[in-house]
């Protein structure tokens, strides 16, 4: 009688199992997400297969030092620019999202032009900077007149950085596809490079002139396609609108790009300032070791990173038509799917992580291993809970999201100096850990709140408190 009822029992539990799956699967919204990521993830697994050969050969060619100091002027160039630069797809994503539920091109033709002078605004800006800081590096003794003139150069990079708003127009749209040939295409351009690089035993300018070469053909060419989707679209006569008073038909526009400017900035600056410190600190042969250790982990960020340029759109959709169930459901459903993948994938590293770095980047680059197993962990937990920060931006909650990156960043690098001091380069994927185990406890408790409590309050009173609205 007991087995009877136990079999029963798991029999009913299987079926709500398979109801549910059913439903998650038959899900068109989901479905609809799942093609979109599917579109991506292609062109990001080539693009990401192309960069990792790209990375390989050039650490095989320039030895740990030498590409560390190749990551170091990357590193430098990338802070610069993601300082400066405004972030300006998230606001054109969020606000753009409104204007094509409502069917007012006029408006939506108004936040295009806005977006591009942003953007140009920022490359030319960006670029001013990172010469200027180039210079003072070599003047001050910080860095050799190499290393400042190599920088100065690779400033090419961040003047080429127009891709804000196309990058908005495709996902607005949802042109994934078109994004994915994007990847493809630069990371081809990139590799190519690289191996002409090898073949010719060239020296530390000839590895970074590819990679250079390889991120502004990518940006050009994302530029030229997302204008292309506009003229598709029937979009024409983009600068003949008029922006004057723009801040005012979107009260919150300024705020959202500023405070997502500022939090990008400290994402960035929690990826690449490390970096910085780790050279700082251990010198530049830790910094090859720490980056090789560091690509290896970035590969479940491909997990994520599409599934957040999907996702994002879809849920500032799902806010502004208000259905909330739907919107809490897309957050679950994809945080499991990509935490499951990203657990497998760091499984295969802490059982095969030495034979791997042996065999593609060589007996040099095995000190990475310890560094690579902590570091790895730290992103699985981000890959699991990537649906947190586009969910708190599709809500209209970008000062939430930076406050607790400012928080979470300020205790990661007090955890960095701490465990680079204790345990040396195997620290600072510990301190990884550690920043990632706590963004993604506060992030998860604040949006709980938000939407326990009445988001639409809090929303507005965040939007006022920035305008200065009474």
């Amino acid at each position: 009688m007991n087995d009877f009822v136990g079999k029963a029992h798991l029999e009913r539990i299987s079926g709500q199992i398979r109801d549910y799956l059913r439903r998650w699967v038959g899900d068109d919204l989901f479905r609809r997400l799942l093609k979109n990521t599917s579109q991506l993830l292609g062109g990001s697994i080539a693009k990401s297969a192309l960069g990792f050969g790209a990375v390989l050969l050039a650490a095989r060619g320039l030895g740990p030092e030498k590409y560390g100091i190749l990551v170091l002027i990357q590193a430098y160039v990338t802070i610069i620019d993601k300082l400066v630069n405004f972030q300006s797809w998230q606001a054109l994503i969020k606000y753009g999202a409104d204007a094509l539920e409502k069917d007012d091109p006029t408006s939506f033709k108004r936040l295009i032009k806005f977006g591009t002078f942003l953007d140009a605004g920022s490359a030319v800006l960006g670029t001013l900077v990172t010469i200027a800081v180039g210079w003072i590096l070599g003047v001050w003794g910080v860095q050799s007149m190499q290393f400042t003139w190599l920088m100065m150069g690779y400033s090419g990079v961040v003047l080429s950085n127009l891709i804000g708003t196309p990058k908005a127009i495709l996902r607005l749209f949802d042109r994934f596809d078109v994004a994915a040939i994007q990847q493809i295409v630069a990371g081809v351009l990139r590799l190519g490079g690289v191996v002409g690089a090898f073949i010719m035993d060239a020296p530390l300018w000839g590895y970074l002139l590819a990679w250079l070469v390889g991120e502004v053909a990518g940006h050009l060419l994302l530029l030229g396609l997302g204008w292309r989707e506009l003229r598709v679209r029937g979009y024409l006569g983009i600068f003949s609108a008029s922006v004057q008073g723009i801040t005012k038909t979107y009260s919150g526009l300024w705020n959202f790009v500023w405070t997502t400017n500022l939090n990008g900035s400290v994402r960035m600056t929690s990826r690449r300032m490390d970096t910085v410190i780790i050279g700082g600190v251990l010198g530049p042969a830790a910094v090859g070791l720490y980056e090789i250790a560091k690509k290896f982990a970035t590969i479940l960020n491909r997990l994520s990173n599409p599934l957040y340029q999907a996702i994002y759109p879809e849920l500032a959709k799902l806010w502004s038509a208000q259905d909330r169930e739907a919107f809490v459901r897309l957050i679950f459903q994809l945080g499991a799917m990509a935490g499951a993948g990203a657990l497998l994938v760091w499984i295969g590293a802490l059982v095969f992580g030495t034979s791997l770095l042996n065999w593609t980047v060589g007996a040099e680059y095995v000190g990475a291993y310890s560094v690579l197993v902590w570091y790895m962990l730290a992103v699985a937990v981000e890959v699991a809970a990537f649906p947190l920060q586009p969910a708190m931006l599709a809500m209209g909650h970008p000062r939430k999201t930076f406050v607790v990156h400012v928080v979470t960043t300020v205790l990661y690098f007090g955890a960095l100096g701490g465990l680079l001091y204790i345990y040396e380069l195997p620290g600072a994927g510990m301190a990884y850990l550690v920043y990632y185990l706590a963004w993604t406890s506060i992030m998860a408790g604040l949006e709980y709140m938000i939407l326990s409590s009445g988001s639409e309050k809090v929303e507005n009173s965040e939007v006022e408190s920035a305008t200065g609205t009474p």
